[in-house]
Parts: structure tokens; sequence; C-alpha cells
């Protein structure tokens, strides 16, 4: 993956990014992705992440952001920066002191916030990761059964 990251950057990628909320990329474990970034730091590049939780994780996920960026050396893009489910409303104080506490550190972190209060989505972000272990037939099948649903 890193050679796939040094050929885009001479190709002319600006950096790189990571959909960390997502499968695949929920799977992506913190020292995999510093190593990604150390490749696209190397030829100037960024990186943007959305980040890996927005809920009740939240301030773990922007600490994760931060941290790639702190060891890869790379400016950071936190995209589409927000709380996700009521009882995480209010957070944002504490996921923007984690940013503005990085800048005073001399990191370059940034944000990016889209302006509705709706998420555009799919629902697969408010499942568990281990739910898509064997793809989309098999979370199927899990939801199908009624003691994994409680679960």
């Amino acid at each position: 993956m890193e050679a796939l990251v040094t050929k885009a950057m001479e190709q002319g990628a600006v950096g790189m990014s990571t959909g960390l909320i997502y499968v695949p990329g929920t799977y992506s474990k913190t020292p995999e992705v510093v190593g990604l970034a150390k490749t696209a730091s190397a030829a100037g590049g960024v990186y943007s992440s959305h980040i890996r939780d927005e809920g009740d994780q939240v301030t773990d996920a922007v600490n994760e952001a931060i941290n790639i960026g702190r060891e890869a050396n790379i400016p950071v893009e936190i995209s589409h920066f927000k709380v996700t489910y009521k009882p995480n409303f209010g957070r944002s104080i504490e996921t923007i002191a984690l940013v503005e506490n990085a800048r005073k550190e001399g990191l370059d972190v940034t944000i990016d916030q889209y302006p509705y209060i709706a998420i555009s989505t799919t629902l697969d972000t408010t499942l568990p990761t281990w739910a898509f272990g064997g793809g989309r037939d098999s979370l199927k099948i899990r939801l199908k059964n009624p003691t994994i649903r409680r679960n």
C-alpha cells in the first residue's frame, strides 16, 4: 500500500485519505495508517480522515487522527467534524478543544463540517465492525438471527 501511495504522489496526488468509519477502512490499524501517512508526508502530502467514530468514542477517534499527523509529520484534515447520537450532543466542546490543543502544539490540524443537521451516510456505520466479517451476505444472515441482534 505504501508503494501505491508513493506512485499516487508521483502522479500528482495531494495526499491520502481514509474512511475509518466505513468498511473496509474500519479494519485498518493505526500503525498501518501511520505508515501510509509517512509515505504521503515524505512527498509533501496531507492526510484527510473521516474518523473512526463520531459517537461515544469520538474523542478517541479525533485523538487518533491527530496522533497519525503527529507520528507521520503530516498536516491532518478531519472531514465532517461532528458528533452523533443525542447522548453525545454538546461534546463538540471536547473535540474542538482537542484540535485547538494540537494546533497550539504546532500541529497542522484542520476540520470541515457540512451545514445541515442530518447525517448523510449509510446505516452500516452504526453496526459493530465484527458484524461485517465475511461480507454483506454474512451480515444479512447475522441480522436475521435474533440472538445476535440482541447483542
